[in-house]
């Protein structure tokens, strides 16, 4: 090996198994090394990332120029950036390309990089790429709502059938039998406790697949229809991908999966159920990993995808503390941004502010948690204080300037503070967010009954951490929205906000996404705060301040709907309570005078129905 060597890692991070070699500049595989299963929806972000240390390490690598993953979800973007953002803690800086798995083994039986995959493995998909750039796939919908085919439904299945013979519910057959034999169980009864087991996971039900096929070849008539069936399905799946692709001439046929090693005439019985048509069968793909070691070679030759640290930017990769934040990376669809149609433009930027919004509900339990404390500091008489800069700064100024007309609190209750103060709301102010000193200053003043949210999108952002930190020693509770990942932030603050929406159709430019997501928590934090706290009645803003025509016309339609009376009745109530919502719909729908309406909803703390359940009204 010389100084001017260069070396190429592949890895293919399946369900069940994580393998990885290590080539040199002509593809010659040097290395190899196996770990455990590193899909990010069956085993989780911190698995995967320990699985792809493990095997990293096990190589020994002299140094890496070019990587590339094949990942189980990977086709989806938000999963493809965490894989990204996982291999740059783990040190990685060259080149890199995130692709489906499914790719890695087309490019394993097709070095020609166009045709269709069928996977059967743990779980199962078809995957085709016609050379012109499209993709399609079909199925990998997980064993929950799909994954007909894969050797996990057909273990399923074998049992299912072995267990409806056993209660003479169906057909004689020899797979619950075989299948105890496998187990080591005495009794059919026996299964539940085994299938229910936690330990019982995907893997272990896909390696009773073996014995579908035995009892096939002694004979067994359900295990043959078994078998049928899981071509037929996998046989679907790779004609779906067909008709959405613009295939010219003869389509490459690629089998991978351990399925298909475990059940030797499953290929066979796929290739009978496609029938005449345009598939080229290849041969089954033993080691998808090389298709990976492929795609990095090529990497090496062109370095043009590095979705996650850009070429152009290599050299300064080490240096730039910015350069591997998750919302400074290039969105792998925009990268031609200029050159779509401005139909497909605000197609695309719709279609990732939903991303956005999807990032944001998956973290719904938090942020109701973040709800139920703001509730609490209300109650207790502390105050809401958001600190951020640039968009999340005029974001946190919108949530603070707009909770007074909507719920009626005073506007001392819900403040907000950004970096380079009113100034910046309208105009950028070099530096502003890098002032830790000024977010020092705001932290200082937070009392112990406050509650504090920091607003980064990129989880950096000095002027933010440093008011967090200064509250917290004040002994206030402190909180950080941001739209990176979760990994590293635990530190930050009591509750991490982490949404993870992922690179902006435009590189950095967070008031896209970022920003959508983030309004939607703010609104959704605030608003259930202010539902708990009695500030809301069924779905009427009970607290509002009638502040113009509009406001004062809804509280009359409030009070009218809330007491089935007319507009006219309604205006004149509120007129004798002084516009006081609350009281109004109290003394409308009991008929109790002013004093004593008043008197009950002090008593139920400002809730509407509780005050009309103590005066003998319970709706």
């Amino acid at each position: 090996m010389t100084s001017t060597q260069r070396y190429v890692v592949g890895i293919d991070a399946g369900g069940s198994k994580t393998l990885a070699a290590l080539a040199d500049g002509q593809g010659r595989v040097l290395r190899t090394a196996r770990g455990p299963g590193a899909n990010l929806v069956v085993h989780g972000e911190e698995a995967a990332a320990a699985a792809l240390e493990e095997v990293l390490g096990a190589l020994e690598a002299p140094q890496i120029d070019a990587l590339c993953l094949g990942m189980a979800g990977a086709g989806r973007a938000g999963d493809a950036h965490v894989a990204q953002t996982i291999l740059a803690r783990l040190g990685v800086r060259c080149p890199l390309r995130v692709v489906p798995d499914a790719f890695v083994a087309l490019v394993a039986g097709a070095p020609e990089r166009q045709g269709i995959v069928v996977v059967s493995g743990t779980g199962s998909l078809a995957w085709g790429a016609d050379g012109a750039g499209a993709e399609a796939r079909s199925g990998g919908w997980g064993h929950l709502l799909g994954d007909e085919g894969s050797a996990y439904w057909l273990g399923h299945a074998a049992v299912r059938r072995g267990i409806r013979a056993a209660d003479g519910r169906g057909p004689e057959t020899q797979l619950g039998p075989r299948i105890l034999d496998r187990l080591e169980l005495d009794r059919p009864q026996d299964l539940v406790a085994w299938f229910y087991d936690q330990e019982s996971s995907r893997s272990r039900v896909a390696a009773l697949a073996p014995v579908v096929e035995e009892a096939s070849e002694a004979g067994d008539e359900g295990a043959r229809e078994l078998l049928d069936e899981a071509a037929l399905h996998l046989s679907r799946a790779a004609r779906s991908v067909e008709t959405k692709l613009n295939f010219s001439g003869s389509v490459p046929l690629v089998l991978a999966g351990g399925a298909f090693r475990a059940c030797p005439s499953l290929a066979e019985r796929l290739h009978r159920a496609l029938g005449p048509g345009p598939f080229e069968p290849r041969p089954w793909v033993e080691d998808p990993v090389e298709g990976a070691v492929a795609l990095a070679l090529d990497l090496l030759e062109t370095g043009r995808e590095s979705t996650l640290v850009p070429p152009a930017a290599l050299s300064e990769a080490s240096s730039s503390r910015w350069a591997a934040l998750e919302t400074e990376q290039q969105h792998a669809k925009a990268r031609d941004l200029d050159l779509l149609s401005t139909v497909d433009l605000v197609t695309l930027l719709i279609n990732e502010d939903r991303a956005g919004l999807q990032a944001a509900l998956a973290q719904r339990a938090e942020i109701a948690r973040l709800a139920g404390w703001l509730a609490e500091a209300h109650e207790a008489g502390g105050d809401l204080i958001l600190v951020g800069a640039g968009t999340s700064g005029r974001l946190g100024i919108l949530e603070a300037a707009e909770c007074p007309p909507t719920f009626g609190t005073d506007p001392q209750r819900v403040r907000a503070f950004m970096a380079g103060g009113s100034e910046a709301v309208f105009e950028a102010v070099e530096g502003a967010e890098d002032n830790r000193d000024a977010g020092t200053e705001v932290g200082r003043a937070v009392r112990s009954v406050d509650l504090i949210v920091g607003i980064s999108a990129s989880s950096v952002t000095p002027y933010a951490l440093a008011a967090l930190a200064a509250a917290s020693v004040q002994g206030a509770r402190t909180a950080l929205i941001t739209c990176a990942s979760r990994s590293g932030l635990e530190e930050s603050a009591d509750l991490v906000l982490a949404l993870g929406t992922g690179p902006e159709v435009l590189t950095g430019s967070t008031r896209l996404k970022a920003g959508s997501a983030t309004k939607a928590v703010l609104n959704a934090v605030t608003t259930a705060a202010m539902v708990r706290t009695g500030k809301v009645y069924g779905s009427w803003m009970v607290d509002l301040r009638r502040g113009s025509a509009k406001l004062r016309d809804r509280a009359e339609r409030i009070v009218a709907v809330a007491a089935g009376w007319d507009a006219a009745a309604a205006r004149e109530v509120l007129r004798d309570c002084d516009g006081d919502v609350k009281l109004a719909i109290v003394r409308a729908r009991t008929g109790v005078s002013a004093a004593r309406a008043g008197a009950a909803l002090e008593a139920a703390g400002g809730h509407v129905r509780a005050a009309l359940g103590e005066l003998g009204d319970d709706v």
